[in-house]
């Protein structure tokens, strides 16, 4: 996970360039008996994050593979890594940021964080395949798809600098 640096400090209502903030719960279900979200929960928090980036940056309507092809995609690697436990029900920040943008993946690196951006309590990277609908076989993104990520990417990438 080289590329799953964490962003020291940052404001979440004004993040850097290239670096997406998504606001999320977590509740009561998600904990488990120490009081502690469960791990798998994490990357429920993740998808959801996820999805709400390709909204975002596709300015699509919602989750309507029909409709944007580019949402046709497989998880093909998720790693994490604990970091701190996240204790009780209370209001989180999932951050993404790209770090590599292929033909037909992408990578992206991610942050769960207090609802101040000021604890980090995981971060890990998530990498999508492209896949033609129906065949799970590997295919290019769409010009759109690859332009406006790219840019993301860019901008991740200047403000590492």
């Amino acid at each position: 996970m080289q590329n799953a640096r964490a962003i020291m400090s940052f404001d979440p209502d004004n993040p850097p360039e290239g670096l997406f903030v998504y606001r999320s719960h977590v509740p009561f279900d998600h904990i488990d008996m120490q009081g502690v979200l469960h791990h798998s929960r994490h990357f429920l928090h993740v998808e959801a994050a996820s999805h709400a980036f390709f909204v975002h940056v596709m300015e699509a309507a919602g989750f309507e593979p029909e409709r944007y092809p580019d949402q046709n995609g497989v998880v093909r690697h998720m790693s994490i890594d604990y970091l701190k436990p996240l204790y009780g029900v209370r209001d989180i920040i999932v951050t993404l940021r790209v770090v590599r943008l292929r033909s037909c993946s992408m990578s992206v690196a991610f942050e769960l964080r207090s609802a101040d951006g000021s604890e980090l309590f995981s971060k890990g990277e998530r990498e999508v395949c492209r896949v033609k609908h129906g065949e799970l076989r590997p295919s290019m993104w769409s010009e759109q798809y690859r332009e406006r990520f790219s840019r993301w990417l860019e901008a991740a990438n200047n403000a590492a600098k």
